[in-house]
């Protein structure tokens, strides 16, 4: 995957994974989550800076990360709602967790 500098036009590497098919989901400041599958296993990265990912895993037992589409950033980190009805909050220092136990759609920071 390659970052392109807007004024300049000019390409950087930003992270090469061989063998694997990557895709942006979404766009979280300066951060980015990342979906990649090799060998029909996928994964979700939070990529924090060029080549530097930490995986997104819910951390209760059976559920997916539901959709990034209605993930918000606020200055608490990124708040992405879990498929089985969990709210969770990733931050760069520890990661993602549990924040609440009820299905919850985050607002966004303009609420």
């Amino acid at each position: 995957m390659d970052r392109r500098d807007l004024r300049t036009g000019a390409t950087s590497s930003w992270l090469y994974m061989p063998g694997t098919d990557i895709g942006v989901l979404m766009v979280v400041g300066k951060s980015l989550v990342v979906g990649a599958v090799r060998d029909g296993v996928g994964t979700t990265l939070m990529m924090t800076a060029p080549n530097v990912t930490q995986p997104l895993k819910a951390p209760v037992a059976g559920e997916d990360l539901w959709s990034f589409a209605s993930a918000a950033e606020t200055s608490d980190g990124v708040w992405i709602p879990g498929r089985a009805g969990h709210l969770y909050l990733w931050t760069p220092n520890i990661g993602l967790i549990p924040a609440a136990d009820t299905h919850a759609d985050p607002a966004g920071a303009c609420a």
